[in-house]
């Protein structure tokens, strides 16, 4: 029996659909991607979308909630998120800031639009597409340089393959970093660090405890 979970609908959110979890296989689910920077307190946030193909369309605005040179996560209001032109597969209009370079627009592809934890926000997921070689530039020496996303062992080794210079030079330093994480999330370490600290310490306790019995 395939488990399934509760998701609104895309045009009216109150409303709500069940979603197969088989529909997403688990190996698309842990690939690797290109690492992001999760925005913080002090970063320009502001982030203003249109439809890409219209001059005089409405123009609607979000948060954005993390950033990488090859795409974006926008928090918008469920109001907002009614827009017909965030369908997914739709190409946007989209004006962010990249952290000290200032304020760019360019274009984008909607890839998901989903509930977010918090009430009444929704996570937009955007693929940046025809994106100028001067701004791809910019996005990775200024995005990928401040990332810590050390989710997957392979998400800069990924970056790289994508010909994001900065990326290849922190592979060794976020490599490590990566799967020290990996490994400290699963249970097996766990479970061979407990066996091992039982090993090296049973010729010690074992006399102690057949004293006490």
């Amino acid at each position: 029996m395939n488990s399934t979970f509760v998701l609104p609908t895309r045009d009216r959110p109150t409303n709500y659909r069940k979603v197969s979890m088989a529909a997403k296989p688990l190996s698309q689910r842990y690939a690797p991607r290109v690492p992001r920077y999760s925005l913080v307190a002090e970063d320009d946030g502001r982030v203003r979308l249109a439809e890409g193909r219209s001059h005089d369309g409405p123009i609607i605005e979000g948060r954005l909630a993390n950033l990488s040179a090859t795409g974006a996560m926008i928090s918008l209001r469920e109001s907002t998120a009614r827009a017909r032109f965030l369908d997914e597969g739709e190409m946007i209009k989209i004006e962010l800031a990249i952290p000290d370079r200032g304020r760019f627009a360019f274009f984008a592809t909607v890839v998901r639009l989903d509930p977010a934890a918090e009430d009444q926000l929704w996570e937009l997921g955007l693929v940046f597409r025809n994106l100028p070689t001067a701004v791809a530039q910019v996005l990775d020496r200024y995005v990928t340089t401040r990332s810590t996303d050390y989710s997957h062992p392979e998400n800069f080794d990924f970056a790289a393959s994508k010909g994001l210079e900065h990326a290849a030079h922190r592979m060794t330093p976020t490599r490590v970093m990566a799967l020290l994480q990996t490994t400290l999330r699963s249970p097996l370490w766990w479970l061979a660090l407990i066996a091992f600290a039982v090993a090296a310490l049973s010729p010690v306790l074992v006399p102690i405890i057949l004293r006490q019995v």
